[in-house]
């Protein structure tokens, strides 16, 4: 898989660029999101379903601000990422994309583990108020993982309203006093 140089150096992030999460981590359980280690992408199995998609946001996070990388983690190993896109700052809206790396962490709960400690980012964050998640009508697991994480069917999407679901999620943000 071919990756930004300033990758190989063995950084984790772009010096001038705060889209791959650099932050601490968020764990529940065995479960974590958090900070692309390269290497250790690199040296686990991707899926060649998913291989592109990888690859695309692994090179775009650094260069584009509506983009923002979260790998996930089990017992500290690289399964998936989970990823803020085209982010529109104005609005507070951004879409979301999350991806296992094997199958075998597909339908085990991870994917479902990883969107809830991106919501608790997200509630954070306090400059986005409304995150989508767009599925296929046929993928079923996707769809699943959105309801269990508060996300609401909102319709078809307007790209393609014949093969795509739009899904919601409006943040309740976490008050301080």
């Amino acid at each position: 898989m071919p990756y930004p140089l300033w990758w190989l150096s063995g950084n984790t992030h772009k010096e001038s660029s705060v889209p791959v999460h650099i932050g601490p981590s968020y764990c529940q359980h065995d479960i974590c999101i958090g900070p692309p280690d390269l290497a250790q992408i690199a040296a686990v199995p991707i899926a060649s379903d998913i291989r592109d998609s990888v690859s695309f946001y692994l090179d775009a996070a650094p260069l584009r601000s509506d983009i923002y990388y979260f790998c996930i983690y089990h017992h500290a190993t690289p399964v998936g990422q989970i990823i803020l896109h085209d982010i529109d700052w104005q609005t507070g809206e951004s879409l979301i994309g999350y991806h296992m790396f094997l199958p075998e962490y597909r339908g085990r709960g991870v994917g479902t583990s990883a969107l809830a400690l991106l919501q608790r980012y997200v509630r954070s964050m306090r400059n986005l108020t409304r995150l989508f998640i767009i599925t296929s009508r046929d993928n079923q697991a996707s769809q699943r993982v959105a309801i269990k994480c508060g996300f609401e069917l909102i319709g078809p999407a307007r790209e393609d309203p014949d093969q795509l679901l739009v899904f919601a999620w409006d943040v309740p943000h976490i008050i301080t006093g």
